[in-house]
């Protein structure tokens, strides 16, 4: 596995600590990760990283200890909260809601970030308490509204429970959706195709396909929903 170089992309080194952990190299990454993150202490995904090898390693108590290190630097940081509060396995319902007091007492503790809300709104939404769960969604999103991965999971999730008006609503307050990620946009796509709107829903999927900024697949998905719209508009009259 090529390390990265001195002072190279975090994102390369965490991936490396995370494939020696993979590999069974579990010496290797412990490691790796503490080097790591005596050069950047403050780096939340290095302490996760570090959190994960101790894991692995079997010191359950120095995990604890870095995870806990880490949410002290940032509590809203979900990889750290799903080490911390969710159980191995997160499809777990029975576990998942065992650990639901514990989330929001984190929440509660630290209202203004939107990350510690986030990850109660997932836990809500596990064990079926869909409206809870919405609500977080959207508290989340009031906390840090120019989060378009965050506003696009909360409109996904609005979307299954077929409240796409609440999505549209939402969406026009935004204004130009141009500036916003190709995932936001396509779910207002979504919406409008799903409420029976197909010409806003074709303008959409069509500003989406001419966006020369995006990966070519995400363009190609688009032209395909543009086409499967004029085929029932033309089948429709």
């Amino acid at each position: 596995i090529a390390a990265a170089g001195e002072g190279g992309c975090e994102i390369a080194e965490l991936a490396k600590i995370s494939a020696l952990r993979s590999l069974d190299r579990v010496d290797e990454a412990l490691a790796a990760a503490k080097a790591y993150v005596d050069k950047h202490p403050s780096s939340v995904g290095g302490l996760v990283e570090l959190a994960r090898s101790y894991g692995q390693a079997g010191d359950s108590g120095q995990a604890d200890a870095t995870i806990t290190q880490a949410l002290a630097l940032d509590p809203g940081d979900l990889s750290a909260i799903m080490l911390k509060f969710w159980p191995e396995d997160p499809n777990d319902v029975q576990k998942v809601g065992d650990i639901i007091p514990a989330l929001q007492a984190h929440a509660d503790k630290h209202p203004d970030v939107p990350g510690t809300w986030r990850s109660l709104a997932r836990a809500y939404l596990m064990v079926n308490r869909i409206d809870e769960s919405l609500e977080l969604f959207k508290k989340a999103v009031d906390l840090k509204p120019g989060d378009d991965d965050l506003r696009s999971e909360w409109w996904t999730e609005l979307g299954k429970q077929d409240r796409k008006e609440e999505i549209i609503k939402d969406a026009e307050k935004l204004g130009d959706m141009k500036q916003r990620s190709w995932q936001l946009r396509w779910n207002e796509a979504e919406a409008y195709a799903g409420l029976g709107r197909m010409v806003e829903a074709r303008a959409c999927y069509s500003a989406i396909n001419f966006d020369e900024s995006l990966h070519v697949d995400v363009r190609r998905r688009a032209k395909r929903a543009v086409n499967n719209l004029d085929e029932k508009i033309r089948t429709g009259g």
